[in-house]
C-alpha cells in the first residue's frame, strides 16, 4: 500500500531546477521539489482519492505536496479543523488557490465564502471571492440576485483592498458580474470593471474581459499593460505555472 512517505520519494524525484525557479517567482518560498503540474495531474490520477494521504502530505510543509494534497483529499471528508489548518498555513497565491479549488468541492463552499469575502487577510480574502465566483459558474440554483450585493461590494471597496484579494475580485467576482448582466459586459454598468473609467480602458473591458475571466487560449494575447487597466494595479497572475 501506497504511504505519503512513498510519494513525497516521488514527487522528490519529478522536480526540476527550472520549476523551481517558476514557483520562487510566483512567491512559493517555502520548501519545494519543483514538480510540474502534468505530473501532479498524473500523481492525481495515480493515487486518486486518499484523505490520509492528503493529511500527511499537508503536514510535510513541502510545496508541491500541499498542492498534490488539495487534489486528492476527500470532499466529503473535509471539516473544520482541516479547512483551519489549512488555511492557517497559505502564504503564497499558488497554494491559496489549489485550497480554493478544493474547498469549492465541499460542503462549505457557501459559508466560507460569505464568512472570508469580508476578510481583510490577503489569502483568506482571496479564497472567499474565489469561491464567490465559483458559486457564480457552478451553483445554478443561486438565483442572480444572489449577486448583487458583491457587486455593489466590488464597485465600493476593490481599490481599498489588499493586491491578491484585488486580483480576485477583479478575475473572480467578474464572472457572477458577467452572469448577472448576462454574459454580455457591454450591458453592464461600465464602473463593475473599470472603476468608473472610461475612453480606451472601457473598449478594452468589453472586448477583452470574457477571456480574461474565463483564462481561456485568448488570455495570452492580452497585453501586461491591459491587464492591469483590467483591474486597476499590477496583477500577478499568470498562466506559466499552470503550464510547467
Amino acid at each position: 500500500m501506497q504511504t505519503a512517505a512513498d510519494v513525497l520519494a516521488e514527487l522528490e524525484s519529478l522536480g526540476t531546477e527550472q520549476n523551481r525557479k517558476v514557483y520562487r517567482r510566483h512567491g512559493v518560498q517555502n520548501d519545494l521539489y519543483g514538480v510540474s503540474y502534468a505530473s501532479l495531474n498524473a500523481l492525481k490520477k495515480k493515487i486518486k482519492i486518499n484523505h490520509d494521504i492528503a493529511r500527511d502530505l499537508w503536514k510535510s510543509g513541502n510545496h508541491d505536496a500541499r498542492v498534490l494534497a488539495t487534489m486528492i483529499a476527500d470532499p466529503k471528508q473535509a471539516d473544520e479543523s482541516l479547512l483551519e489548518s489549512w488555511t492557517h498555513d497559505l502564504g503564497n497565491y499558488v497554494i491559496t488557490d489549489a485550497v480554493s479549488s478544493y474547498i469549492g468541492q465541499t460542503r462549505f463552499t457557501r459559508e466560507k465564502m460569505e464568512a472570508w469575502t469580508k476578510s481583510d487577510d490577503e489569502w483568506i480574502g482571496t479564497i472567499g471571492w474565489n469561491l464567490l465566483g465559483h458559486l457564480a459558474m457552478k451553483d445554478q440554483s443561486l438565483p442572480d440576485d444572489f449577486f448583487l450585493p458583491y457587486i455593489e461590494i466590488i464597485e465600493r471597496t476593490i481599490h481599498d483592498r489588499k493586491n491578491r484579494i484585488r486580483h480576485a475580485i477583479g478575475l473572480e467576482a467578474g464572472i457572477p458580474a458577467h452572469r448577472i448582466c448576462g454574459r454580455k459586459a457591454q450591458k453592464c454598468p461600465k464602473k463593475i470593471y473599470s472603476g468608473g473609467r472610461s475612453g480606451r480602458l472601457g473598449r478594452t473591458i468589453r472586448r477583452r474581459l470574457s477571456c480574461l475571466l474565463h483564462r481561456g487560449p485568448r488570455y495570452a494575447s492580452v497585453t501586461e499593460s491591459d491587464r492591469n487597466l483590467i483591474i486597476g494595479f499590477p496583477t500577478f497572475y499568470s498562466p506559466v505555472v499552470r503550464d510547467i
